[in-house]
């Protein structure tokens, strides 16, 4: 067999293999700290390798953005600390909604649509992977990689209108849904003395209303966003702390914690 799964990724273990699910395919030249040869592999701590990488896709991206805004609501600040054996790196993710109640809608941030930032703001998935494409069952992908399941895509960023169909589109929410998922789905398992996870720990917090500054109200000239005034604005924080250095398949390398502070 060509490729392994579990129930948010199929691994693509050979070039030319008949796509064996609908999902987003990211080869694994794209995939930071991955190889080709991994992809074979059926051991739970792949799967944890597989989210510190595009952890760390997305901080590099963010690092190397020059004069245009960051995504709009995201945030992510990585610092570094020590345990009694390991180098740690806490992954600190943010995301700011809003809510629209002539809509009875919860999103991201709209980006701004007047003034010098028009447009900026957005973070489709092909400028976080080049090379990401969309597939659907049975048509051959071209090289090795991990395809993410649709069906785990929409369990956690939406349907319908939120549904991620186009890898061109704004996906801040398909995003932002797929890292909560990562932790928060059974699939990811706690470790403990029988089960060789790299998960060491996993909580999820609470969605707390905060505010914002008034330069993301589009009542100036240059906004941030497209925010009205009557808009109510939410955060959920995620807390993420790795290994730094450690080959991620040792099932000892990953802890993941989420956290209201």
């Amino acid at each position: 067999m060509a490729y392994t799964n579990d129930s948010l990724f199929y691994y693509v273990a050979a070039d030319d293999t008949a796509t064996p699910a609908t999902g987003f395919f990211i080869p694994v030249a794209e995939l930071p700290g991955i190889v080709d040869t991994e992809l074979a592999d059926t051991d739970l701590a792949k799967i944890g390798k597989v989210i510190v990488s595009i952890l760390t896709a997305l901080e590099t991206y963010i690092a190397d953005l020059e004069g245009v805004m960051p995504p709009l609501g995201l945030s992510l600040n990585k610092s570094t600390g020590f345990s009694a054996t390991d180098v740690l790196n806490t992954y600190r993710i943010g995301m700011t909604f809003y809510s629209n109640l002539l809509t009875d809608k919860v999103d991201v941030l709209p980006v701004p649509i007047s003034g010098t930032h028009s447009g900026e703001g957005a973070l489709p998935l092909d400028e976080l992977f080049p090379s990401i494409t969309k597939v659907v069952s049975t048509v051959d992908t071209v090289d090795k990689g991990i395809i993410i399941k649709q069906t785990f895509i929409d369990a956690y960023s939406g349907t319908g209108a939120y549904a991620a169909t186009d890898v061109t589109l704004d996906s801040r929410n398909t995003l932002f849904g797929m890292l909560v998922g990562f932790c928060h789905n059974a699939a990811v398992p706690v470790r403990t003395n029988s089960v060789a996870s790299c998960f060491k720990t996993k909580t999820l917090g609470n969605l707390a209303a905060t505010t914002l500054s008034s330069v993301y109200y589009d009542t100036i000239t240059d906004p941030m966003s497209a925010l009205q005034a009557a808009n109510k604005v939410f955060q959920l924080p995620l807390l993420i702390t790795g290994v730094l250095g450690v080959e991620m398949d040792i099932p000892t390398s990953l802890e993941v914690k989420f956290s209201t502070n």
